[in-house]
């Protein structure tokens, strides 16, 4: 099988060499600005594959596919368009955009960041990238460190996990009485958001993962001055832009941590994912 890795950053690269050395004939496209082995030939044309990967996330919200190592910029809809009916075509958080093009253009998608398998796997870099953010922010030591943790899902537990086990002291706040039982029986100091929410945390930073606007004026104006503030989460975030500006630069957003502190892991892990389909 023919297969082509189409724009993306180190992970996408990372990616490429895992699917060379698992033997698929590989090539790479719109990366023309990384470094690459010499055994990964750029694709004179990357729809004559039988496989296309594109990375994650697939595009911007301009609609340009997420190519950071090419001068060239790339639209979802003119690429969709050239597709061919056979190939398998693979990438990471599709947009509404990409599966609306898709469809238009009789697209074979898969969305590998769908896959359950590869989100666990990927919460590891990415919370060993929110630890690494905090220590080079706070500029201090995870031990003896206050911390809290909003939410105990895939992120939130590992983040909660490897903080505890550095040392840290964490509270972690949940939502569900089996989340409350599951971080207590972990060792955790955990709480339910709502009374989290009326006490406000002076401690060193909380690490927000749940996809929601739960933190409130109130809450904010209660935190530490010196609280930072790391989000973990997707739209529409644990907090609203106007409680982000109070904040000002204690909050951090910390997206895409496993591209960009662990590139080689997180390539490997999408590679992986992507092969269960082929």
């Amino acid at each position: 099988m023919t297969l082509t890795v189409f724009g993306g950053d180190e992970r996408s690269v990372a990616a490429a060499i895992y699917f060379s050395g698992a033997g698929y004939e590989t090539s790479v496209y719109a990366l023309d600005l990384a470094e690459l082995p010499g055994n990964l030939p750029r694709a004179a044309d990357p729809f004559a594959s039988d496989a296309i990967v594109f990375p994650l996330p697939f595009c911007d919200a301009e609609g340009f596919i997420n190519c950071p190592f090419s001068k060239e910029r790339y639209p979802v809809v003119d690429v969709f368009s050239r597709i061919r009916p056979r190939s398998h075509v693979f990438c990471g958080a599709a947009s509404s955009l990409a599966r609306s093009a898709a469809k238009d253009y009789s697209v074979d998608l898969t969305d590998y960041y769908e896959c359950e398998d590869l989100q666990v796997k990927n919460s590891v870099p990415t919370a060993e990238g929110a630890i690494f953010e905090f220590m080079k922010r706070k500029k201090k030591t995870v031990f003896a460190s206050k911390c809290a943790v909003t939410g105990y899902g895939k992120i939130g537990r590992r983040v909660a996990d490897r903080l505890k086990a550095l040392g840290a002291r964490v509270t972690v706040s949940v939502r569900s009485d089996r989340d409350l039982a599951c971080a207590i029986s972990n060792g955790m100091t955990a709480v339910a958001i709502d009374e989290y929410m009326k006490s406000g945390f002076d401690g060193d930073c909380i690490f927000n993962t749940v996809p929601c606007n739960i933190y409130t004026e109130d809450f904010v104006a209660k935190c530490g001055a010196d609280t930072l503030y790391i989000e973990l989460a997707s739209r529409p975030y644990g907090m609203s832009e106007t409680f982000r500006k109070i904040l000002g630069d204690r909050h951090v957003f910390a997206n895409s941590l496993p591209g960009k502190y662990a590139p080689h892991s997180a390539g490997r892990i999408i590679a992986e994912t992507v092969c269960k389909y082929i």
